[in-house]
Formats: C-alpha cells, sequence, structure tokens
C-alpha cells in the first residue's frame, strides 16, 4: 500500500497496516492488533498475542501460560499482571478468543 503500487488484495495473506500510520494515533491504539509466534513446530510452541492500547496478552497455546504487562508503566514486560488486574484479563482473553475462533486458528 505504501509505494502505490497496483496488487491483488484477495492473492494476499493478512491486513495492511499502512492506513494505521495515517490514523490518529490514540484512535488507532484502541484497534487491537494480533500477532502470532511459534518458535518450534510443535503446537506447544505456538504463543498468540493481542496488543490494545497500553496493554499486551500473550497466551502459550500448548501450555496456557499467560502474561499480561501494561506497557506505559512496564515497556520491557518485566512484571506480569495476570493476577492483579482480572476485569482488563478477561477483556482481552475475549478480544483474542474472538479473534481465534473468527480466523479459526485455535
Amino acid at each position: 500500500d505504501a509505494t502505490g503500487i497496483e496488487h491483488d488484495r484477495e492473492a494476499l495473506q493478512g491486513v495492511s497496516l499502512f492506513g494505521t500510520l495515517e490514523e490518529d494515533q490514540d484512535r488507532a491504539s484502541q484497534r487491537p492488533m494480533f500477532a502470532f509466534v511459534r518458535p518450534g513446530q510443535g503446537d506447544d510452541d505456538r504463543s498468540h498475542m493481542v496488543l490494545v492500547d497500553r496493554w499486551h496478552y500473550i497466551r502459550n497455546a500448548g501450555s496456557g501460560h499467560e502474561e499480561f504487562y501494561d506497557l506505559r508503566k512496564d515497556p520491557e514486560e518485566k512484571k506480569n499482571l495476570v493476577r492483579n488486574n482480572p476485569r482488563k484479563l478477561k477483556k482481552l482473553r475475549y478480544i483474542l478468543d474472538q479473534f481465534l475462533e473468527d480466523a479459526a486458528l485455535q
């Protein structure tokens, strides 16, 4: 998108984030952004993540281990808040679960 080169949008996987660069950053930060990490070949290695505003939620698909960070207060992700903010954690779990269900990635 940034280059202006014509391309078949249906042939490409994913969603362009170029529009996010042009948006008001406060509004753009409210839109959930998702990531998937699979360092090894087994399903136990997969992690799913969602980032909304200042909040970063990570869940290992195999073990169910969760991490939850406030990036404004803890940009280096050293203090896991899984037990400290249950309402916000529940909201991010829901956002991630809905995305995974819609994308059939669970």
